[in-house]
């Protein structure tokens, strides 16, 4: 009964992310969560407790989910720091290449949402996405600190980015390659 039980909430979950990713949480109803999950609203109801509660779950699932696919990993000893950064960014693009909703709805969307969720996500989810990019460069010790501040700069800005247009993604990761060069060649400025 219990698998039942997590496999209907993780079908309202998967339901509800297309919703909001589309739609944002104002426009994005139950009743359509309903339709698009095919379960009914008291279903929906019995499993969370309000649209907000829902929508907050929906948030932490999808931020774990992202997580999980850019599972921190050491650099390795063969692998430069260039390498390291670029096959991270191209993680990020291959994400979305296979999921263009992902970066929408944790970057664009969220600002649609109840203050309280908006809060969480900026204090707790973002500072987590960072932590996963920079904990390896640190552990290398191959990069110093200002070029560990400018790469998470880059890293930022590409993230949101990627939330406000999925289309971006080629030129973006040649944009990021030169970046990423001219940053650990030391002929990046930040502006």
């Amino acid at each position: 009964m219990e698998a039942c039980s997590k496999q209907v909430r993780s079908k309202i979950l998967n339901a509800a992310y297309k919703v909001f990713s589309q739609e944002g949480f104002h426009q994005g109803s139950i009743r359509k969560i309903s339709k698009t999950s095919s379960l009914g609203i008291p279903t929906i109801y019995y499993h969370f407790k309000n649209k907000e509660t829902l929508c907050e779950k929906t948030v932490t699932a999808t931020h774990k989910s992202l997580l999980k696919l850019l599972s921190v990993r050491s650099i390795a000893s063969e692998e430069t720091t260039f390498e390291y950064c670029y096959n991270y960014f191209n993680t990020l693009f291959s994400i979305c290449e296979i999921d263009e909703n992902i970066f929408r709805f944790l970057f664009v969307q969220t600002s649609t949402m109840p203050k309280s969720i908006q809060q969480q996500y900026i204090s707790e989810y973002l500072p987590q996405l960072s932590e996963t990019f920079i904990t390896a460069l640190i552990n290398s010790n191959k990069v110093n600190t200002d070029d560990i501040l400018m790469l998470n700069e880059l890293l930022n800005s590409t993230l949101l980015k990627m939330g406000s247009s999925a289309t971006i993604l080629k030129p973006s990761l040649e944009a990021i390659e030169k970046t990423l060069q001219a940053i650990l060649n030391k002929s990046y400025v930040l502006n």
